[in-house]
């Protein structure tokens, strides 16, 4: 099952397959604006019955050890970027819609979940997905300098050795109201 591109994708990552639908809300919307999108997609397009969605929890905010100063950063910076913690939300926005035995499970993702320093791969990762959010990460910081600091000091808390970061993936599952 294929769950989401993990990239700073603006746009929903919509993946369909043959028995059910895949959903991955990444950009930081509110229910409001989100309803009508996923009511679309549900009502309009799917046969079957059964939504999974599968997004992250924690995203990029959890670490430690983390000094004060950063985790304060962190915690205004990603949110700015990303809705961090959307996967906490979708069950909540499946029952608003109607659904029906809305179930989750989590685990930890295996991208952005880092325990001691990160190898090379991962790394690169984050320095696209920052180069990519670039424009918008000088936007909410005020400063090109403060942009690349804020980079800086994120990686450096991924290359320490003894530091953990955690970000875990929900797939949340629900039976479709039926439409009469």
């Amino acid at each position: 099952m294929i769950c989401g591109s993990r990239t700073w994708n603006s746009q929903e990552d919509v993946h369909a397959q043959t028995n059910y639908r895949t959903f991955s809300f990444k950009s930081p919307m509110s229910l409001p604006s989100l309803s009508p999108t996923l009511v679309s997609m549900l009502f309009g397009q799917s046969i079957f019955g059964v939504v999974v969605s599968c997004d992250f929890a924690g995203f990029a905010i959890e670490h430690f050890p983390v000094n004060a100063k950063f985790e304060r950063e962190v915690r205004r910076v990603m949110p700015s970027l990303v809705d961090c913690d959307i996967g906490r939300k979708i069950g909540s926005f499946m029952i608003s819609l109607g659904f029906t035995d809305v179930h989750m499970e989590v685990e930890a993702d295996k991208i952005f979940t880092v325990i001691g320093q990160i190898d090379a791969e991962r790394r690169w990762n984050w320095e696209k997905q920052f180069q990519a959010a670039r424009p918008h990460l000088i936007q909410i910081i005020g400063s090109e300098k403060g942009a690349d600091r804020f980079v800086a000091n994120f990686l450096g808390v991924y290359d320490d050795p003894a530091t953990s970061s955690i970000t875990t993936l929900h797939f949340t599952r629900g039976c479709k109201p039926t439409t009469g």
